[in-house]
């Protein structure tokens, strides 16, 4: 690590300076090793900078919630008050369901958003809904088709209702009927006797998924479908064929070169540098459990297993291993903050 940050605001620097410096104190041996010597000077022709640290209480659904609403007005009030571009923005998500989710909401409120697998079409709940509807035209007798459609309308608060009373309530009416009293007007016959275009542009008016700003993954998700059909008349068992095949690659295109924010997971930052960084979650875990297991010898073969705490109690050398695939753990993630922590050149923010 340079001794000399050239890139980098005195504000972000010393953030980092003082956290790091800290940090690396809790932690014996090694992991402290690691870390000691480096803080860095600041450029002296660079001013000023800005850092922001901001909790959110609550659960994990509450807290997701809270940070997309946060982000969605930090990104307004980075543009249209200090003068900052989309572009000038990053958000680093610690995995790509969260940055999904992120690039999901802005996205949704008219900002553009350039990603990798965040927008992809089937991160989109709206998409995956239609794409269990035509599922549920092609099968109408599969309950599991049934069920999707229900839960993604419970994820998308058009139902409110505990999902094991209403999967319980769909089972014993039927869709249709079920769909019906909740206010859909649900009509598998009329359905039947559209295109499979006009099937989709349907529910998206009966699953009243189409809100005041224009969803994107819908409307590429309308324009994959528009390419079947242009090719030749297709039936919804075209569609389902289709999207099983392309799911993993077919996205939300923005154009080159458009003023758009950047949402990435930080394993994808390192190297890279914003003026603005907004770091979503900053959370370290070392819990093996949520890790991938380690081989071990068994007998003459070799055997994959996760190495819990309890396991060590009854073995010295399972201790020894443990203590030192935490200490491992630790350094990696301490790692991942770091590079998260180092990609902002003016402003950072941190939510907890």
């Amino acid at each position: 690590i340079l001794g000399r940050n050239f890139r980098s605001k005195p504000a972000v620097v010393e953030f980092n300076n003082r956290f790091f410096r800290d940090v690396a104190g809790l932690f014996p041996g090694k992991v402290q090793q690691i870390y000691e010597g480096l803080e860095q000077t600041c450029n002296p022709s660079k001013q000023d900078g800005f850092v922001s640290l901001e909790w959110f209480t609550g659960n994990s659904e509450e807290f997701a919630q809270a940070n997309v609403d946060r982000i969605e007005e930090l990104v307004g009030y980075l543009t249209s008050t200090i003068g900052y571009r989309r572009q000038d923005i990053m958000i680093l998500a610690a995995k790509n369901e969260q940055g999904s989710l992120i690039a999901r909401h802005l996205t949704g409120k008219g900002i553009d958003v350039i990603s990798s697998e965040s927008l992809l079409l089937k991160a989109s709940p709206e998409v995956n809904l239609l794409v269990s509807a035509f599922r549920w035209i092609v099968e109408p007798a599969n309950q599991i088709h049934a069920i999707a459609i229900v839960s993604f309308l419970i994820e998308l608060n058009k139902i409110a209702a505990p999902r094991e009373t209403a999967f319980a309530e769909c089972n014993k009416k039927g869709l249709a009927r079920y769909l019906n009293h909740n206010g859909f007007g649900f009509s598998p016959l009329y359905l039947q006797s559209l295109t499979v275009y006009d099937q989709a542009e349907e529910m998206i008016r009966i699953f009243r998924l189409a809100g005041e700003n224009t969803n994107p993954y819908l409307q590429f998700f309308l324009d994959f479908i528009n390419k079947l059909v242009s090719i030749d008349t297709v039936q919804p068992a075209d569609i389902i064929e289709a999207w099983d095949e392309n799911s993993g690659k077919v996205s939300v295109v923005v154009p080159e070169g458009a003023d758009a924010v950047r949402v990435m997971t930080v394993h994808k930052a390192k190297g890279l540098g914003f003026p603005v960084v907004i770091l979503s979650g900053l959370a370290m875990s070392a819990n093996l459990k949520e890790k991938k297991p380690l081989i071990f010898e068994e007998g003459r073969g070799l055997v994959m297993r996760k190495l819990a705490k309890k396991l060590t109690e009854w073995c010295p050398a399972l201790e020894t291993i443990h203590r030192h695939e935490v200490s491992r753990l630790f350094v990696d993630e301490l790692n991942s903050v770091y590079v998260a922590l180092t990609r902002s050149t003016d402003e950072l923010y941190v939510h907890l």
